[in-house]
């Protein structure tokens, strides 16, 4: 058996990928990435998560919510 392997087979979305143009060689690619949970520099134990995901569009990063990326599907 695989050591820290995912033995219930669920997984979670952390990032998206997406294209808009006539093909993969030209257009235009975004990326959004969901956020983590602060960590405490007291304890370095991680936040919870707020459901936001940062979207990077070339130089712009930009934070949105969750629902932006279910308009994705």
């Amino acid at each position: 058996q695989d050591e820290g392997a995912n033995q219930s087979g669920l997984y979670e979305l952390r990032g998206v990928v997406t294209h808009q143009g006539s093909s993969a060689d030209s257009g235009h690619y975004t990326a959004y990435v969901k956020k983590e949970g602060r960590v405490d520099p007291k304890t370095g134990k991680r936040g919870e998560e707020d459901g936001n995901w940062w979207w990077f569009n070339d130089d712009k990063v930009s934070e949105v919510p969750s629902t932006s990326i279910d308009a994705l599907a």
